[in-house]
């Protein structure tokens, strides 16, 4: 599960000045190793300097979308942060997609609080924009709201990782049929929509082998499920040689 990586977005704008555009990368480095170091979280997030720009915000999306070990984007707004410069990088995103509402600071410090402080931790007012522009755009992305520190809250980011990177492997899944239709020929498919749908949609590959190809073997269940050993046997459909360009055919029974 380490080798899934998550892009961690943090939006800002060029208005702040360098000084906290700097602290802003502080503090996202803090919270990107203190996520990576906790037990909720079983992918690895990947820390990136703060989004200013609708280009920088389009090409890390971009990025995402062709880095085959990314299998999500998580964005969070330490700042305020313009949401139409948003539009054209999210509309271009066709990775899973997870916004933190969440501030660095578990605590609001009252009584020592100024103008420094209230520059930089700008988050209900960021978080609330980019939910806006997200809204508005019919993105489909799941909402985790709470402190980044909590176990709860790492929890919910640890359930949403492994539904991403199921949805990453999906794509990646290749379905052996046996001598259901015509290799890679569309007409022979009839009205079953399961196979062009999921094939058209990129979610997995699917290709028919001839029985000749392959051959059933019985095995039996692992010693972990005991209590099944006695009356259930997997049934595997498996390759007669470990060499694709040479098929045995076995003779079959008059």
């Amino acid at each position: 599960m380490k080798n899934n990586v998550f892009y961690f977005v943090v939006g800002s704008q060029f208005l702040y000045g360098e000084e906290t555009l700097v602290l802003i990368d502080r503090d996202s480095k803090a919270m990107v190793e203190g996520l990576n170091a906790d037990k909720n979280i079983p992918c690895t997030i990947k820390w990136f300097p703060c989004v200013k720009t609708s280009e920088e915000i389009y090409n890390i999306m971009n990025e995402a979308n062709n880095d085959d070990s990314c299998a999500g984007v998580i964005t969070w707004m330490h700042t305020f942060s313009p949401s139409k410069m948003w539009v054209k990088g999210l509309t271009a995103l066709r990775k899973p997609y997870l916004h933190l509402n969440t501030q660095f600071n578990r605590e609001i410090p009252w009584n020592e609080i100024d103008m420094d402080f209230m520059n930089l931790n700008q988050s209900a007012h960021g978080d609330r924009e980019h939910g806006y522009i997200a809204a508005r755009l019919r993105m489909n992305r799941k909402v985790i709201a709470g402190y980044w520190q909590d176990e709860e809250f790492t929890r919910e980011i640890g359930v949403w990782m492994r539904a991403a990177v199921g949805a990453k492997e999906s794509r990646q899944l290749k379905v052996l049929r046996i001598s259901d239709n015509m290799r890679n020929v569309a007409v022979t498919e009839g009205a079953i929509r399961l196979k062009l749908s999921s094939s058209s949609a990129g979610r997995l590959t699917t290709t028919a082998w001839a029985i000749s190809s392959a051959r059933l073997r019985l095995l039996p269940m692992p010693k972990s499920t005991r209590r099944w050993q006695n009356t259930i046997k997997t049934i595997l459909w498996t390759r007669t040689t470990l060499n694709p360009s040479v098929i045995r055919r076995e003779k079959r029974s008059p």
